[in-house]
C-alpha cells in the first residue's frame, strides 16, 4: 500500500512539473541588429519607433558579447567596437556596465526579438532582430 501511495505521489509530482522555455540555452546566441527604440516621455504614451541603425550585437554561448556600438549607451550609433560578458538570470540575461557608476542592463528574448532595458527615469528600451 505504501508503495502505491508513493508511486501515485511521484507520478503527480512529474505531471506537475512544467518545462521552462523562458530562457533556453541558445535563445541569445547569434547576431542581432537594432531595429526599434522605446522612449516614454513620462505619461505612458511611449511606443517602439523604427530606427535606421547599423548597430549589431553578437552573443556567444561562452557568455561573451561583442558589438560595433556601445551596448551600455542608449543610442543608435555603430561607431565603437565593444565587448564584454553577459550573465544568464532566472528570467532573461544581464549585462553589467562599468563607467562612472555601475548599471545593469536587462535583456530578454520576447516573441523572437531581443529587448534591452536600460536604467532610465522613464522607460527606455531597444529592440533587436536576429540576423544570424
Amino acid at each position: 500500500m505504501t508503495r502505491s501511495i508513493s508511486l501515485i505521489f511521484f507520478i503527480l509530482f512529474l505531471c506537475s512539473c512544467k518545462k521552462d522555455d523562458t530562457n533556453p540555452n541558445n535563445a541569445l546566441d547569434g547576431t542581432w541588429n537594432l531595429i526599434e527604440m522605446y522612449a516614454d516621455p513620462g505619461d505612458g504614451s511611449g511606443d517602439f519607433r523604427p530606427v535606421n541603425s547599423q548597430k549589431n550585437i553578437t552573443f556567444k554561448a561562452d557568455g561573451t558579447y561583442s558589438s560595433n556600438g556601445n551596448v551600455c549607451d542608449f543610442s543608435t550609433m555603430a561607431n565603437e567596437d565593444t565587448q564584454g560578458n553577459y550573465l544568464a538570470m532566472d528570467v532573461g540575461y544581464q549585462i553589467v556596465c562599468e563607467s562612472e557608476f555601475s548599471t545593469e542592463l536587462q535583456l530578454q528574448v520576447l516573441e523572437g526579438y531581443l529587448i534591452i532595458t536600460f536604467f532610465c527615469i522613464e522607460p527606455c528600451q531597444q529592440k533587436f532582430q536576429r540576423i544570424q
